[in-house]
């Protein structure tokens, strides 16, 4: 790779570090006014002056949501009669954000759904990992267990789940192909949800670990049968937790809370 240029890996990465924008933060904000039910789908949304002050940005940064929002086929901007919400099933399937928000607000049971894809994905990524995989993925696939075990010295869920889902990540990249690796990126947030409830009890990470070692084990080993019998084991595991916490499954993006809408405030404000 030529010097000063970087991978798909990277610019993946770095797009996922980089700290959300305003705009980002409102079509946040207007999805969960959605959710929470203040407006439901089929309605249209308060006039752009109206909503703008509402939520305490300026309508330049509203327009550019709503055409985010009319692009994820969530909103349906019609001129001269107003901007109205789209039914769910017509919200891009492929946005993090908006897999959460259609769970919550059709009350699905996500994790099952998460699973059966990440089946499909991951027991045949494995596989393909074992025959491809470089000695940096092998090595940061060991950096990542380390941090596993570190979680679970410490009992740090947020270093447990997030340490976790990096291990998958670089599984798929290490497959070798930039394709699988997208869909992941599409629903690595949900994951990241789903797994902090299946991994709310400590006790189960010490099963887990080993699960990841065996993966580790059949990859570094270039045995692509073992890599994708472990991980097919693995997931088997993932879905008897998930059976264990059925209910905390089925609002993944935090939907427990009150009913109530939350008032239209955001942290970071702008000059109206």
């Amino acid at each position: 790779m030529a010097e000063g240029f970087l991978s798909n890996t990277d610019v993946r990465l770095a797009a996922r570090r980089r700290a959300p924008r305003l705009v980002d933060a409102v079509v946040g904000e207007i999805v969960e006014i959605v959710v929470s039910g203040v407006i439901a789908p089929g309605a249209s949304l308060p006039a752009e002056t109206d909503l703008a002050r509402q939520i305490g940005v300026s309508r330049l940064t509203l327009r550019e949501a709503i055409t985010a929002l009319a692009a994820k086929g969530v909103l349906d901007p019609q001129h001269g009669r107003g901007t109205f919400v789209r039914p769910v099933e017509l919200w891009s399937p492929l946005d993090p954000v908006l897999l959460a928000a259609r769970a919550r607000l059709l009350g699905e049971d996500i994790g099952e759904e998460l699973l059966e894809a990440r089946r499909i994905v991951e027991v045949a990524a494995a596989r393909l990992a074992a025959q491809r995989r470089l000695a940096s993925h092998v090595s940061e696939l060991e950096q990542q267990l380390g941090r596993m075990r570190g979680a679970a010295a410490q009992r740090s869920l947020e270093m447990w789940v997030a340490s976790d889902v990096r291990f998958h990540e670089v599984l798929l990249e290490a497959a070798g192909n930039p394709v699988v690796a997208a869909l992941f990126d599409a629903i690595g947030e949900v994951v990241l949800d789903v797994r902090r409830r299946t991994s709310a009890l400590p006790e189960r990470w010490r099963r887990a670990i080993a699960a990841h070692e065996r993966v580790l084990q059949a990859v570094e080993a270039g045995d692509a049968a073992a890599a994708e019998e472990a991980m097919a084991a693995h997931l088997a595991d993932t879905e008897e937790d998930m059976q264990a916490t059925r209910g905390a499954l089925r609002h993944p993006a935090g939907a427990d809370g009150p009913s109530h809408a939350r008032s239209f405030e955001l942290r970071q404000t702008e000059a109206v």
